[in-house]
């Protein structure tokens, strides 16, 4: 006796296109409407981490190496080295932006 091997679907648009697919019902839950909504969620979801990282890389991280390098200095107030550490961060925003445009 011989036994026929399936080959496993990984790919699940693959499996809900095809004839064998067709033939189950789609969960409630898998209605367009809804699919669109995970979908959103899921992009809003990507959209905040992507922005939290920016706002890490292009302006925490600096503003917090420029705060302690101006500390390194000498002692001057805090209001002082704040504003630096701005001054720095926005100079750093400033290139960054060029290079980006620019390249």
């Amino acid at each position: 006796m011989q036994v026929k091997k399936q080959q496993l679907r990984t790919d699940m648009e693959q499996w809900t296109c095809s004839e064998l697919g067709k033939q189950y019902d789609k969960a409630d839950w898998a209605n367009a409407n809804v699919s669109r909504q995970i979908e959103d969620t899921v992009l809003y979801g990507y959209y905040t981490l992507y922005s939290v990282i920016l706002f890490c890389v292009f302006f925490w991280i600096p503003f917090v190496y420029f705060y302690y390098e101006e500390k390194d200095e000498d002692d001057t107030g805090k209001c002082t080295q704040v504003k630096m550490a701005l001054k720095y961060t926005l100079g750093f925003v400033v290139i960054c932006a060029l290079l980006l445009l620019v390249g």
